[in-house]
């Protein structure tokens, strides 16, 4: 996060992939969220099927645990 906040986004890439990648998605649904709440409507139903939705769970539960090993691409 530091050295994305001062503008090296290559190096940010390096320390942390998912960041990048998950980040602007998470802003999205966080604003999309906001807005539902202000409006006081409810967000529609979860439109993700299940294995979908498994998928990204196995990538998270892979990324974290991979990214305290001292395998290849995780190296810092």
């Amino acid at each position: 996060m530091h050295q994305l906040l001062h503008g090296h986004v290559i190096e940010a890439f390096k320390l942390n992939p998912l960041l990048l990648i998950a980040g602007p998605i998470l802003i999205y649904v966080l604003i999309r969220q906001t807005g539902w709440a202000i409006r006081g409507t409810a967000p529609p139903g979860n439109r993700l099927p299940a294995p979908v939705i498994y998928a990204i769970f196995f990538a998270l539960l892979s990324f974290w645990i991979f990214r305290n090993t001292s395998l290849y691409p995780f190296v810092s």
